[in-house]
C-alpha cells in the first residue's frame, strides 16, 4: 500500500503538501523494510541455535582459511619489501 502511495504521488508532482507525504511515506517503508530485515536475521539466529547446525566446524574452518588468505604478510615501500 505504501508503495502504491509513493508511486501515485511521484506522478502528481512537486507540491509542497505531497512532498511532504512522500518523504513520510518513504521514511515508513524504509523502516518497515529494516524492521522486516532485521526481524528475518533475529529469527535465522533462533532457527540456527535449536536446530544447533551441524555444519558449523566446516564453516568455522572455511572462514578461518579466508581470513588467513586476507592477511597482509609483506608491504612495498619505495621498492623496499618489509615483512609485517
Amino acid at each position: 500500500m505504501v508503495k502504491e502511495r509513493i508511486s501515485l504521488l511521484d506522478i502528481k508532482g512537486e507540491d509542497q503538501d505531497l512532498m511532504e507525504e512522500l518523504y513520510s511515506l518513504s521514511y515508513n517503508l524504509f523502516s518497515f523494510t529494516h524492521l522486516n530485515s532485521s526481524i528475518q536475521w533475529q529469527q535465522s539466529k533462533l532457527n540456527w541455535f535449536w536446530e544447533r547446525d551441524a555444519n558449523s566446524k566446516f564453516f568455522h574452518g572455511l572462514m578461518s582459511s579466508k581470513k588467513q588468505s586476507n592477511a597482509i604478510i609483506m608491504i612495498n615501500v619505495n621498492g623496499l619489501q618489509l615483512r609485517v
